[in-house]
């Protein structure tokens, strides 16, 4: 059943709480997600990305429960986002790229529901994280379970190789005993050598994503995207820049 009672979403200590938002009242819950399910079920020349951007702040700001609006906020822009792909794949993830982001979400999300109507903000920001999405998705990199999904054998498999590149030196892991493991290829050389061949080194935040520059022996500019768990890694200073160097780098050596 819809909620029965106002909604406010608030942040702050008890007694100097700040007001985000006020959701509509109870007694209009009912006819504004009768406006919300006709257009969500009708055909309209919009794209579905559009619509998926629209969906999710159109149900968010009805805030029709008393809990789980905005999973289900997500859930069904995730519909239409399927639908767009006219597939039953998809590998890139939207609502994960969401929850990373949800300072941002919820700043963005009050300015324009405090707005005038004009949702070209949001709209550009969502497309931003669908951007986002999909490069991590194809950029991602897990363990024996990607392993076993590559090679097409079983995850017992796929660690049983693993082990056997650990124990050969083929394969390094990054940071012993972490909960997620990750792996790095041992291209052989020392660190020294690597950054000494590397110049202007730098981490850069685009669209949602971490990549490494550099320049290579003073000439070849290198634009490497990192893999979020390295770059989350690298910012809490667990992955050294001669560590990332060496796992995304190397391959250009001679």
């Amino acid at each position: 059943m819809y909620r029965t009672h106002e909604e406010h979403v608030v942040s702050g200590l008890w007694g100097r709480e700040r007001v985000h938002y006020m959701a509509p009242s109870p007694d209009r819950v009912e006819e504004e997600m009768s406006k919300f399910i006709d257009w969500y079920n009708t055909d309209k020349p919009i794209s579905p990305v559009i619509r998926s951007a629209i969906v999710h702040l159109w149900f968010v700001s009805i805030h029709p429960f008393e809990d789980g609006n905005g999973r289900l906020a997500r859930i069904l822009g995730d519909m239409y986002l399927a639908r767009g792909d006219n597939s039953r794949f998809r590998f890139y993830n939207i609502s994960s790229e969401i929850n990373r982001d949800k300072n941002h979400y919820y700043d963005i999300l009050e300015r324009v529901q405090h707005g005038d109507g004009d949702i070209t903000e949001w709209v550009v920001w969502y497309l931003h994280t669908l951007l986002a999405a999909i490069r991590e998705a194809s950029a991602t990199v897990s363990t024996s379970k990607t392993w076993a999904n590559l090679s097409k054998c079983s995850k017992d498999t796929a660690i049983r190789d693993i082990q056997d590149l650990l124990e050969k030196h083929i394969l390094i892991v990054d940071i012993p005993g972490a909960k997620r493991p990750s792996y790095s290829i041992n291209y052989g050389g020392s660190t020294d050598d690597i950054m000494k061949r590397f110049s202007d080194i730098a981490i850069q935040e685009e669209a949602g994503g971490f990549f490494l520059t550099a320049v290579l022996d003073g000439k070849t500019k290198v634009r490497e995207r990192l893999l979020a768990l390295d770059a989350e890694r690298y910012q809490k200073g667990d992955l050294p820049m001669e560590h990332l160097l060496g796992k995304y780098c190397t391959y250009m050596l001679k």
